[in-house]
């Protein structure tokens, strides 16, 4: 789920990723925008939704990706970093991370030559992919990707809930059986944290202070039925699931507050939240990559490659010797 790239962000088309090129690879099986940003070098990669829709039909089963595995990135100056969270009520929290806070770790990583990437699929995934139950999925895989850097935000919503689990992604993820009824935000979760908080040394979560909805009132800051679920299901039924909503909001924060992961506790607007988050990863960076540590230009290079995937360059070799 992507930060507000431009509708102008370059697509793969059908011929890169026949040709086995790993960013057309990548960005057919996940349709949401990513971006990495090292040394002043912004990428957006967006694939069209038809070209996805046929490279999909073509060489990627329903539910095919490969989301067992966890890693960090083969090379040690990468920052990539998931973040989740509910949307409708998050929305002003994630554009002061992508407007001020995520700019700042940028500008940071730059100075100490670490590539510097967010990934928040909220932007990103489409109502064919949703329908296609392929949410999920990308959610996993792309949080093992970001392993062990994870965000998580809560306020008062607990997300959507899919009414499925696809059998053959509990057969690659078995900590899935017995979790239908969670919501997507409650696995994200769980698969960047929760499972294994002793190798989720770069977690961290932030709670919202409930006080919020008092100022902020509109309905997308509270877990109450919708319009929808009321003419679905009828008022009392349609309260009852709220209710039990709100229930297992309450576990999944008492699980956080119990990991011993860091936890932000009552955060009262978007632009502490900012600054919390911002002062959290600095920190991580300055630990892993202290100032004066900036390696040789040409390791550099190789880095953002393997941050797309792509394999490292031989050293040695000139545009002549290739031609």
């Amino acid at each position: 789920m992507g930060y507000l790239l431009s509708p102008s962000a370059c697509s793969c088309s059908s011929r890169g990723y026949e040709d086995g090129n790993p960013i057309s690879l990548y960005m057919a099986l996940f349709r949401p925008t990513l971006r990495l940003r090292s040394g002043g070098i912004s990428e957006a990669l967006k694939v069209d939704s038809l070209e996805c829709t046929a490279l999909r039909r073509a060489r990627a089963p329903r539910c095919s990706v490969k989301v067992g595995m966890d890693r960090l990135s083969a090379d040690p100056r990468v920052v990539r970093v998931f973040v989740s969270s509910t949307f409708g009520d998050m929305q002003t929290e994630r554009n002061e991370l992508v407007k001020r806070t995520f700019p700042a770790l940028q500008k940071l990583c730059e100075s100490r030559g670490v590539t510097w990437g967010e990934v928040d699929l909220r932007w990103g995934l489409t109502d064919e992919q949703e329908a296609e139950g392929q949410v999920l999925p990308i959610c996993l895989a792309e949080i093992a990707r970001c392993r062990p850097y994870f965000v998580g935000i809560l306020g008062e919503r607990y997300g959507w809930v899919p009414d499925v689990l696809e059998p053959a992604l509990i057969e690659q993820e078995p900590w899935l059986a017995g979790r239908v009824g969670r919501s997507i935000t409650e696995l994200e979760i769980l698969r960047g944290a929760l499972n294994n908080p002793v190798a989720a040394k770069g977690a961290f979560f932030y709670l919202r202070d409930p006080g919020y909805i008092s100022v902020n009132a509109a309905d997308q800051f509270r877990e109450i039925p919708t319009t929808e679920d009321i003419a679905r299901l009828g008022p009392h039924e349609a309260e009852r699931q709220a209710a039990e909503r709100r229930a297992k909001l309450a576990d999944l924060k008492a699980r956080i507050r119990a990991s011993g992961l860091p936890v932000n506790e009552d955060y009262p607007d978007p632009r502490v939240l900012g600054e919390a988050v911002l002062a959290d990863l600095a920190a991580v960076i300055d630990e892993l990559y202290p100032e004066g540590s900036t390696p040789d230009p040409r390791d550099r290079r190789a880095a953002e490659q393997e941050a797309f995937g792509l394999p490292r360059p031989k050293r040695g070799l000139n545009h002549a010797s290739i031609a």
